[in-house]
């Protein structure tokens, strides 16, 4: 099938370029085609809050576009580590960290959740960026379960994270309780309510305990990295009540950080 063979791509974000294979059919790569990168508000945002000697986990990597882009900012400045469970996404994943030279990236093979474990994963060869881990009792592949606290005790705490895991952010933040008490890493991940119920702990609930560590939330309004602007967690709440209500099957961008972070 077309979805599931990956085509050169160059992406290039003001003076760095570098080369990406990506799932034809996935918007990622149409994006690539069309602007010469994914994302223009999270290309910007992540390296952004990259600093000097700063970790960051790219957690549901995909076929490493922001792996990639975060190693070409840093160099040998910092470390990523790249996080994606599918066996039909990670030959591309590897392959495109190989070509462009990345040694500053692990990858790990496995999915993050609230506790440590196995489950199934099913690859979405419509849109790679859907594939996700399955509820129990579903069938897929199967994948390795570990906790972002793990993560952080394997590689170091992290300063920046991405997080786009399909609908798990909930039991992603649980399992990583110990890593925001002692640490404040910047997260930006996808707010995607009519996926919440793939978790086992609600993203609100999540998001409340991180809001009683201190941290505080954002939102990006469209495509631009500085149009970023505060938002409260009631408010969040609400909107996934409204979105649930009228069935909405779109997403937003949130950022959780502590306060003075960038």
């Amino acid at each position: 099938m077309a979805a599931i063979t990956p085509t050169p791509l160059r992406c290039k974000v003001d003076n760095l370029e570098f080369g990406l294979k990506a799932f034809e059919s996935d918007f990622l790569a149409k994006s690539i085609i069309r602007d010469g990168l994914w994302e223009r508000h999270l290309t910007y945002a992540i390296p952004g809050a990259l600093r000097p000697g700063a970790v960051f986990f790219d957690i549901g990597a995909n076929v490493g576009y922001y792996t990639v882009l975060a190693s070409k900012v840093m160099g040998t400045r910092g470390r990523v580590v790249a996080v994606e469970p599918s066996p039909v996404i990670l030959p591309v994943l590897k392959e495109n960290v190989a070509r462009e030279n990345c040694p500053s990236v692990t990858i790990e093979e496995v999915a993050v959740g609230a506790a440590p474990g196995e489950a199934r994963i099913v690859f979405d060869s419509a849109e790679s960026g859907g594939s996700h881990v399955l509820r129990v009792g579903e069938e897929g592949d199967r994948t390795e379960v570990v906790t972002l606290d793990m993560l952080a005790e394997k590689h170091g705490p992290p300063t920046v994270i991405k997080a786009d895991v399909e609908g798990l952010e909930g039991d992603l933040l649980m399992g990583g309780v110990d890593t925001f008490k002692q640490g404040a890493p910047v997260i930006f991940m996808e707010f995607a309510p009519q996926n919440f119920s793939r978790s086992g702990t609600p993203l609100i609930d999540a998001l409340k305990l991180l809001d009683s560590l201190g941290y505080r939330f954002g939102m990006f309004r469209g495509h631009s990295a500085s149009a970023r602007m505060p938002i409260q967690l009631s408010t969040l709440a609400d909107l996934a009540t409204y979105w649930l209500s009228i069935d909405f099957q779109g997403h937003m961008d949130i950022v959780v950080g502590r306060p003075g972070q960038r």
